[in-house]
């Protein structure tokens, strides 16, 4: 997870993100489009981006966790997992996005 300093891009500036790869002069990094509430690609110079570790961020360690146990578990269907993909991406999961995890862990853990 990375901090993103972009003072020139008020969407993005102090924004959390997951990183999806690095390169040797940059990094890609999923973070949410409020406006549309979807998570998209952006590409930034390692210098723009801070590491932050999962152990400051409680919440988004309990999701990671959440959703690395029903990766574990097995026997998802391929709906399921495109949908713990997806939520991996977010830093911050709205309503619905909990109420996608949670119909999952009910439906695997019972």
């Amino acid at each position: 997870m990375v901090e993103v300093y972009a003072p020139d891009r008020e969407d993005v500036n102090g924004r959390l993100g997951h990183v999806q790869s690095v390169g040797e002069k940059t990094a890609t990094v999923w973070l949410r489009h409020i406006p549309t509430l979807t998570v998209k690609l952006h590409t930034f110079k390692h210098s723009a981006l801070t590491v932050v570790s999962l152990e400051s961020q409680p919440e988004i360690q309990e999701i990671c966790d959440r959703i690395a146990r029903l990766h574990k578990l097995g026997n998802l269907d391929p709906f399921e997992i495109e949908i713990l993909n997806l939520l991996e991406r977010t830093t911050a999961l709205t309503p619905t996005e909990m109420l996608y995890l949670e119909q999952i862990e009910n439906r695997r853990t019972r």
